[in-house]
C-alpha cells in the first residue's frame, strides 16, 4: 500500500528526522570546538533551544569551524538571522542561506530589511573634518584616512558601518546600542584606520593591520592587493608603506627574516618551496624532487661500445697510468700490444670500474641539471638575489612592499608570496634532466674505483 504525503509533511519529517539535542550535537559532531566557544554560537541563534538544535545554528557552527565567523560578530548574526526569518516565507523564500559561506554573504541578502530609519547619515557631516578624540593622517584628492582615539570617535567615523567596533550606546545607529563596542579590544594591540572616499561615503574600509583584518562597510574583508594594486589608491599605497616600513621587523613568518634593509628566505632545504609551484599530477612537485634527489639513484648502464666509442679517450693520465699499471700487474706486455689490443684489454678488465664511474658521473650531472633548473625557476620567482648556505638555506630577496606583507594571511611568506603572484608552472625536460658529464668528476670516481 502507497502513502501519499504532501511537499510540508515531507518538509516536516525531514526536520524530525534531523533533530538533535544541543548537548547530543556536541558530543557527536562538534567536539574540536572548545565547549565555551560552541555555546556561544548557539545562544547566539534565537531558534536554538535545549532539545534542539536549530539549522541556523548548525550553519553558523559550519562557517565557524571554517574560519569565516569571528565570535565578535555573534549580535550581529543573532540580528541577520532573525530577519531573514521574519522574511523567510516571502522575499527570502528561494533562497537557501545554508550554501552562504560566510555571515556577510547574509548580512548582504537581509541588508535591505534592517532598520535603518533612525540613522545619522555620514552625507550630514564632513567625516573627512577632525574632531576630538581622532587625528587624520593622510588626505589626498580622493581619499582621506582617520584613525579614531576614542570609542566615540570609532562610533562617529563608523556610522552606518557594520563594524563592531562602532556599536554600543554611543553608536550613531540605534541597531547597534544593544551591541557590545569592540573599539577598545582592537585599539590597545594597534590602531584602526579608517579610510574614507570623500566623493563617497559608503565607499569605506577600516584596517586593523596587527589581526590582518581589511573590511569593507558591511564588515566583509577584501582583498587588500586588489585595492592596494588600483591605481587611484596609489597615494594610499604609499602613506601605508611609509607607515608599515619599521614595523615589518616584527611580522613573525617562519620563513622570512627582516634585517636592516635585507630580507632573507630562510628554509632548511629547497623542498620547502613546495607551496612555490603549480601541481602536476604527472611529475613530482618540483621542491620536493630536489629535496629528494639524494635518495634515487639512477643506474645507468654503458655499453662496451659506447664506451670504447665515447669514453675510453675521457680517461686521464693518471688514470691511464694507475689502468696500465694494474694490466702489467695482471700480466699483460703492453710491449707487445697495439693500440686497439690495449683498449681491448683496458675494457676486459675494468670495464665494470669504468661502466660504474660514468653512471655515477652521469647521475650527478643529471642531478646538477635539474638542481640548475629548478632554483633558476626558484630564484626568479621570488626575486632572488643570491643564496648563502650554512644550516639553512638563506636566499636573498628584494624586500616587499610592507603593505603586501601584512596583506599576507598566513604564517608562511613563500605561500604567502605565491598566492599573491602565482605559482611557478614548471616544464619539466620530456625526455627527464640530461646534464652534461663533468670530466673531472668522472675522473676523481673512476680513480676511487680503481683503487678500491
Amino acid at each position: 500500500m502507497k502513502i501519499k504525503i504532501t511537499e510540508t509533511q515531507l518538509k516536516k519529517l525531514k526536520s524530525l528526522l534531523i533533530e538533535i539535542t544541543v548537548d547530543d550535537a556536541y558530543i557527536k559532531f562538534y567536539k574540536d570546538i572548545p565547549k565555551e566557544e560552541y555555546d556561544l554560537i548557539i545562544n547566539a541563534d534565537p531558534f536554538s533551544k535545549p532539545k534542539f538544535l536549530s539549522p541556523y545554528a548548525k550553519w553558523l557552527l559550519k562557517i565557524y569551524k571554517n574560519k569565516q565567523l569571528k565570535l565578535e560578530d555573534l549580535e550581529r548574526a543573532t540580528e541577520y538571522i532573525q530577519t531573514f526569518d521574519k522574511f523567510k516565507q516571502s522575499e527570502f523564500k528561494n533562497i537557501d542561506y545554508d550554501k552562504f559561506k560566510t555571515l556577510g554573504e547574509l548580512g548582504n541578502i537581509v541588508k535591505n530589511k534592517l532598520d535603518y530609519s533612525s540613522y545619522e547619515s555620514g552625507k550630514q557631516v564632513d567625516l573627512c573634518s577632525v574632531i576630538d578624540g581622532a587625528k587624520k593622517v593622510y588626505e589626498d584628492e580622493k581619499w582621506c584616512v582617520i584613525i579614531p582615539e576614542t570609542e566615540y570617535a570609532s562610533c562617529y567615523y563608523g556610522r552606518g558601518t557594520e563594524w563592531c567596533t562602532t556599536w554600543g550606546e554611543k553608536s550613531f545607529d540605534d541597531r547597534h546600542k544593544s551591541k557590545t563596542n569592540r573599539f577598545d579590544y582592537y585599539d590597545k594591540t594597534g590602531p584602526l584606520f579608517i579610510n574614507i572616499n570623500k566623493s563617497d561615503y559608503e565607499d569605506r574600509y577600516q584596517f586593523h593591520f596587527e589581526t590582518s583584518q581589511f573590511m569593507d562597510i558591511d564588515d566583509n574583508e577584501i582583498e587588500l592587493f586588489e585595492f592596494i594594486d588600483n591605481k587611484q589608491n596609489a597615494g594610499l599605497r604609499n602613506f601605508y608603506n611609509n607607515f608599515l616600513k619599521d614595523r615589518v621587523k616584527s611580522l613573525k613568518f617562519s620563513d622570512l627574516e627582516v634585517a636592516n634593509d635585507s630580507c632573507y628566505i630562510v628554509v632548511n632545504d629547497w623542498g620547502d618551496f613546495e607551496d612555490a609551484f603549480e601541481e602536476d599530477r604527472n611529475y613530482i612537485n618540483p621542491a620536493m624532487f630536489l629535496r629528494d634527489l639524494d635518495d634515487n639513484y639512477t643506474d645507468y648502464d654503458y655499453s662496451r661500445s659506447d664506451i670504447k666509442l665515447y669514453y675510453l679517450d675521457d680517461i686521464n693520465d693518471k688514470n691511464m697510468s694507475l689502468i696500465k699499471e694494474k694490466l702489467k700487474e695482471n700480466g699483460y706486455d703492453l710491449n707487445e700490444m697495439d693500440d686497439d689490443e690495449l683498449e681491448e684489454a683496458i675494457l676486459d678488465e675494468f670495464i665494470g670500474e669504468i661502466d660504474g664511474a660514468l653512471s655515477d658521473a652521469k647521475r650527478q650531472a643529471d642531478e646538477k641539471e635539474a638542481y640548475d633548473q629548478i632554483t633558476k625557476h626558484i630564484i626568479n620567482h621570488f626575486g632572488g638575489t643570491n643564496v648563502e648556505y650554512g644550516d639553512k638555506i638563506k636566499l636573498k630577496i628584494t624586500c616587499p612592499e610592507p603593505i603586501l606583507l601584512y596583506g599576507m594571511d598566513t604564517s608562511s611568506f613563500i605561500t604567502g608570496y605565491s598566492e599573491k603572484y602565482g605559482k611557478i608552472d614548471f616544464n619539466y625536460p620530456r625526455y627527464g634532466f640530461d646534464g652534461n658529464i663533468d670530466n673531472d668528476n668522472f675522473n676523481e670516481i673512476l680513480n676511487d674505483r680503481l683503487n678500491w
